[in-house]
């Protein structure tokens, strides 16, 4: 899965049960939102099945404050 805009660029993929995000350039708001709700899609999807996750952050330049203040808050995954 891979979702991108005019400023940055996140892809998802999987190894296995492994989640493995990689971020580059400016993280955005709709950017950050879109990713998060493909991440907890992919991980209900596993079915309480053990999983990872690898996050790959080398490339962000930056995260607007919006999608800094987005990533603190949690989310609950539907049941």
């Amino acid at each position: 899965m891979e979702y991108k805009n005019k400023n940055g660029h996140v892809n998802l993929s999987l190894e296995n049960n492994i989640v493995i995000a990689q971020f580059s350039g400016n993280l955005e708001l709709e950017l950050l939102s879109n990713f998060k709700t493909a991440l907890f899609e992919t991980i209900q999807s596993f079915k309480g099945e053990k999983w990872g996750y690898i996050s790959d952050s080398s490339n962000v330049v930056a995260a607007t404050p919006q999608a800094e203040q987005d990533s603190h808050k949690p989310q609950h995954a539907a049941e």
